[in-house]
């Protein structure tokens, strides 16, 4: 009596909808994961390149103390030192060779392999932009699925709604059929069992036959039940959705200004180090070599300035990480690749 029927499709209309969205949210998380450990596996090769030429400039740090001792210049101690630290940087980057393998798994695990199978990932984390501004990043946020599907969860709450109303009016039920009252003239043995055994007697039924067309229908009447508790439940999830949408869109919001601190703030940091501190300990390093080969510096002082370059280093390359990752987030909150960033550069 309600169209319930039409009403049941158009509610499993709406649900399909709103699994096509949980699809686009489940699609998104997987693109940016596989980004997220692509970017890893980079930074991974970059650090076991980075170990490699710091080993490489350790070894020859040691060839010149082994030079200068040799000639008296340099204590036993001064070329001991040289030793471990060299033996240290080496036990690091070894170890930086494992995490690669790691994240080599990991990036391959997304599309089903096992193992280390991925091959070496080709990018350049140095190349990195200025970012949009906040607000323009959360004028994007109409894309992202996690909010736009609240649309069509607020169009399967009305369905379930209009169907829940619809369950108010009782179904008419029709009864149609053709009924035959009677027996043929016909005698029938029938058996009881009594005090004496099994006994037989004879019956005779009536030869009269009725044939009938028989039509009946009922309606209940919903005096007590007229499903007003389902009802007033399908419209309580109607009144959530609202603030529902409203605290999932504060969240993005939320998360989107913290992975645009965080890439802004790794962005400042490498471009930093990159042009005004990485050069100058650059430079220092040198001068303290030549220095301490000419007795102006004492090891220590010399030591302490390639702990300083090695920092440095390592401090750019962990800025450049956290810059891509929190690109890589921001691209998933926005549903929309950044215009200022160039994942192919």
């Amino acid at each position: 009596m309600g169209r319930q029927r039409a009403k049941r499709i158009a509610l499993a209309n709406h649900e399909k909808e709103l699994l096509l969205w949980d699809y686009q949210t489940a699609r998104a998380n997987v693109l940016a994961q596989t980004a997220s450990d692509f970017v890893k596996l980079l930074a991974a090769q970059e650090q076991v390149k980075l170990g490699e030429n710091l080993v490489a400039l350790a070894e020859e740090v040691v060839r010149t103390f082994s030079i200068c001792f040799q000639a008296g210049q340099v204590s036993p101690l001064d070329l001991s030192q040289a030793e471990v630290a060299l033996s240290t940087i080496r036990m690091a980057t070894e170890a930086s060779r494992r995490e690669r393998s790691i994240a080599r798994t990991r990036l391959a695990a997304n599309w089903g392999a096992h193992g280390d199978t991925a091959s070496m990932a080709v990018g350049k984390l140095d190349s990195i932009h200025a970012l949009p501004t906040l607000e323009a990043l959360q004028g994007k946020l109409i894309a992202n699925p996690d909010l736009a599907r609240w649309s069509t969860e607020l169009a399967v709450r009305r369905a379930a709604y209009t169907l829940e109303r619809s369950q108010r009016l009782p179904d008419l039920t029709l009864e149609m059929g053709f009924r035959t009252t009677g027996l043929a003239n016909r005698s029938a043995s029938s058996y009881e069992i009594g005090s004496a055994g099994f006994t037989r007697s004879e019956t005779s039924y009536d030869a009269d036959r009725g044939n009938s067309f028989v039509l009946a229908f009922s309606l209940p009447l919903p005096i007590f039940n007229r499903n007003q508790g389902r009802i007033a439940a399908a419209e309580a999830r109607i009144s959530k959705v609202a603030a529902q949408r409203q605290r999932a869109q504060a969240a993005l919001r939320s998360q989107v200004s913290e992975a645009h601190q965080r890439a802004s703030g790794a962005f400042i940091q490498a471009e930093t180090l990159k042009n005004e501190v990485m050069p100058k300990i650059e430079e220092t390093f040198d001068k303290m070599q030549r220095g301490y080969q000419q007795g102006k510096f004492s090891y220590l002082e010399v030591l302490d300035t390639q702990r300083t370059l090695f920092e440095s280093r390592e401090a750019y390359l962990s800025a450049l990480t956290q810059y891509h990752q929190a690109v890589v987030r921001l691209e998933r909150l926005t549903g929309d690749t950044l215009q200022e960033y160039d994942p192919k550069s």
